[in-house]
């Protein structure tokens, strides 16, 4: 009996570990709503046509089942991956910083496209697509011995002349967003030659990567930047806990934001007219610098990001639990009434979770 054991437990082990051979990460329950797997990611994105994570790897460009966490396919697209970015008409554009090159990937035919050298022997620093045209984009590059970044406009494959000293950058239709190093977030005019003069500095910000909305730009600082971008106009969300990282759900334009505050790990959620509807301490995970990690949410309830280990799943529904409130006491207390004087009336509201009540 004891050696039929001893078989059957020997068994169990090579079939776990073909099991994690095979599938490439290993799934486990970092705190509740949120999954584990063990991969070294460098940047992320998710991607609705294909409905899937891809993530950029010393191993090459990975496909990700956003269900299982697993490793769907791996395409070899150039050497040491850095950024990755989503574009316009389904295509991918990703940092390879040896070449100090941006290469697309078309997600129709799962196939890369010829690199394009921004500046040789440069990193990557950031990528922002256009939205609407697939061959045009700005690149923010670190040139090799150097601590000043080069950002510039590539158009149909063609690296356009004219750059600027930009580390952040997000671009829309006719403007540029860009910050160097740290100070002022400045709006800079685009032609076809490149990305020309300041037009308006529209606000200081700590050193932060941003995320362009429809109507708003945000940064991981924590601040908000209402459209037009023509003068300087900076605000902040509610209850903006620390520098991090920053993502908008394009389903449901709501804002996510982590942030590290004393070696602890926040989640902080906004709805679209910017109002905290959550706020949550994720307990049990390695120390890590948001800031040097990536986020994604898609769908009304998916997240994703990465540390430099670890790839972590959430589902937002289990992380940000409902409150359950009802109203037990009402004082009005009414003597001499006039219209003319406010009306004091106290509500004793009771919340019997499971989550924390915000904005009451």
């Amino acid at each position: 009996m004891r050696q039929t054991g001893s078989r059957r437990a020997r068994w169990s082990s090579i079939l776990f570990t073909f099991f994690v051979a095979l599938h490439g990460s290993l799934s486990l329950c970092a705190a509740e709503g949120i999954r584990a797997f063990d991969l070294e990611l460098r940047a992320l994105v998710y991607d609705p046509f294909t409905a899937r994570i891809y993530a950029t790897s010393p191993g090459g460009l990975l496909q990700i089942d956003p269900d299982s966490g697993r490793v769907l396919r791996t395409f070899q697209v150039g050497a040491n991956l850095s950024r990755v970015e989503l574009g316009a008409d389904r295509g991918l554009w990703i940092g390879l910083d040896d070449e100090g090159a941006v290469r697309r990937f078309n997600l129709q035919t799962l196939s890369a496209e010829e690199p394009i050298v921004v500046r040789a022997d440069a990193a990557i620093l950031d990528i922002s697509p256009s939205r609407f045209d697939p061959y045009y984009l700005a690149v923010a590059t670190m040139p090799a011995g150097s601590s000043t970044p080069v950002a510039a406009l590539v158009r149909n494959g063609t690296v356009l002349p004219l750059t600027q000293t930009i580390r952040h950058l997000a671009l829309d239709v006719n403007f540029l967003l860009g910050q160097a190093n740290a100070g002022n977030i400045i709006r800079y005019s685009i032609d076809g030659f490149g990305i020309g003069g300041p037009v308006a500095a529209i606000g200081a910000s700590a050193r932060a990567s941003m995320e362009l909305a429809e109507d708003a730009l945000y940064t991981s600082d924590g601040g908000v930047w209402p459209a037009p971008f023509i003068a300087l106009d900076r605000r902040s969300l509610p209850n903006w806990p620390a520098q991090g990282t920053v993502t908008i759900n394009r389903s449901t334009k709501e804002i996510l934001f982590l942030s590290s505050s004393g070696g602890q790990l926040y989640l902080n959620r906004y709805d679209s007219a910017r109002r905290h509807t959550g706020n949550h301490a994720i307990p049990g995970l390695e120390p890590f610098d948001p800031t040097e990690s990536t986020i994604a949410a898609w769908s009304s309830n998916q997240l994703a990001f990465h540390t430099t280990s670890n790839l972590y799943l959430v589902n937002l529904d289990e992380v940000f639990l409902p409150a359950d409130l009802e109203p037990i006491r009402q004082d009005l207390s009414v003597t001499n009434l006039n219209f003319s004087q406010p009306v004091e009336i106290t509500l004793t509201i009771t919340n019997h979770g499971p989550g924390t009540a915000l904005n009451v």
